[in-house]
């Protein structure tokens, strides 16, 4: 006997998406219907065949969360690639109002950049890894982009090149230039993430430099140049000030050749954070979930893609859930979530003279790689579970453990982001 997969999605207009396998399936509502009420049996074989090909019925006996938690296990687990994000500059030059990594100036020194280089270099070895992802973020990364160069430079003669190398950034693109940008492209820079929250009129009133300069316009030429070169994801931050300004933004982005190049569009709200921001400012993930089924047809009509949630179908949600990534300061202090990097009292470990990470605070460190969304019921019983593989513990905990807060977008807006992907 067969049931309905738990992981299919109603798309409507007799169209289904199944999560667990990516798949779609057309003209089929007729067909699901008929095995849900129990008649499977008498249908065509060939027909079921093809369902169960892409996953949309299972058989009676198949445990379909098992088969997300050993996904989600065999990713935790495996140390044959690691995933570092590096802040080799907490220092920044822009004074946004929500930024929570005020205060927080340490820049990498060139000791600690040889240091950290040999430590990679080292690190690749004694995993045997076969792929290393480094993501530059901040602070704003570039205003260290000097010893990012340092470390890649020693990267590329002391690892093997048998080791991928990925390096993506974050930058507020302020600092990017014509030199900054080949540098990425001959260290193969894999994509480039810039910061526009609205248009100039808004952007520049939320985004300015510690000089309280206006910053939309130099930032919008970086990226139209940029985006000849690398991939670039344009990053909207959103709360209630902004939450309308989509159709404007991209109006003023129309003028310049952005649209249609390697852009995507993809947006975050604001998140509360060490009292940085006021609360009444901020939106819940149900909010926002109709705010970005706003925003993606709006794209649509501008002609610009819009970005799914980074790790989807990663196998787990972030590198907090994974053996062997991890977040690392300037001063090498190593962390296990981006949300407390800068907080010295939440690291677990430190980079040290030996070329190895040595873990301070076990006890954090096995809470984080432990951690299972199978055990947390909502992720348990979701049907986007083998998207995004859990929540984000650290926002689900400053919630105080309400209902959709630390999920990815995705949980509200699949249905939109499917049919915008495939076009049906």
């Amino acid at each position: 006997m067969v049931k309905l997969s738990k992981y299919n999605i109603d798309l409507g207009n007799n169209c289904y998406y199944n999560s667990l396998h990516d798949t779609i399936i057309v003209d089929a509502k007729r067909t699901l219907d008929s095995i849900s009420a129990g008649k499977g049996a008498k249908l065509d074989d060939n027909v079921k065949q093809v369902l169960f090909n892409n996953g949309f019925i299972v058989t009676d006996e198949f445990d379909e969360l098992g088969a997300v938690e050993y996904i989600h296990n065999k990713e935790k687990f495996n140390t044959n690639h690691a995933s570092l994000i590096i802040y080799p500059s907490m220092k920044c030059n822009f004074n946004c109002y929500y930024c929570f990594e005020k205060n927080k100036n340490s820049v990498m020194t060139t000791g600690n950049a040889i240091l950290f280089s040999n430590f990679l270099v080292k690190f690749a070895e004694r995993s045997r890894l076969s792929k290393m992802s480094l993501r530059w973020s901040g602070g704003e990364p570039l205003l260290a982009w000097e010893k990012i160069k340092l470390i890649l430079d020693n990267v590329k003669v002391g690892i093997s090149s048998d080791v991928k190398i990925l390096n993506t950034i974050a930058t507020n693109g302020y600092l990017l230039n014509k030199n900054t940008i080949h540098d990425m492209v001959n260290y193969d820079f894999q994509n480039v993430t810039v910061t526009l929250d609205g248009p100039k009129e808004i952007h520049d009133l939320s985004r300015k430099t510690i000089n309280g300069k206006p910053t939309f316009s130099r930032i919008v030429s970086n990226i139209e140049y940029l985006c000849n070169y690398l991939p670039t994801t344009i990053r909207i931050n959103i709360d209630i000030r902004n939450k309308d300004c989509f159709e404007s933004l991209l109006k003023q982005l129309s003028k310049y050749k952005i649209a249609n190049r390697e852009v995507e569009l993809f947006c975050k709200p604001i998140i509360p954070c060490w009292d940085c921001v006021k609360a009444s400012s901020m939106f819940d993930m149900i909010s926002f979930f109709e705010i970005e089924k706003e925003f993606i047809k709006v794209a649509k009509e501008f002609g610009f893609k819009y970005s799914f949630h980074p790790n989807l179908r990663a196998g787990i949600r972030c590198p907090f859930y994974h053996i062997n990534s991890f977040m690392i300061d300037a001063e090498l202090y190593v962390y296990k979530c981006s949300l407390l990097v800068g907080e010295k009292d939440e690291s677990i470990g430190r980079v040290t003279e030996d070329k190895q990470i040595t873990i301070c605070e076990v006890d954090k460190y096995y809470k984080a790689v432990n951690l299972s969304p199978i055990n947390i019921v909502e992720c348990k019983e979701c049907s986007i579970l083998p998207l995004c593989y859990g929540k984000c513990p650290i926002l689900w905990k400053n919630s105080e453990y309400m209902d959709n807060e630390g999920c990815i977008p995705e949980k509200g807006t699949i249905i939109e982001k499917i049919k915008y992907l495939y076009n049906v």
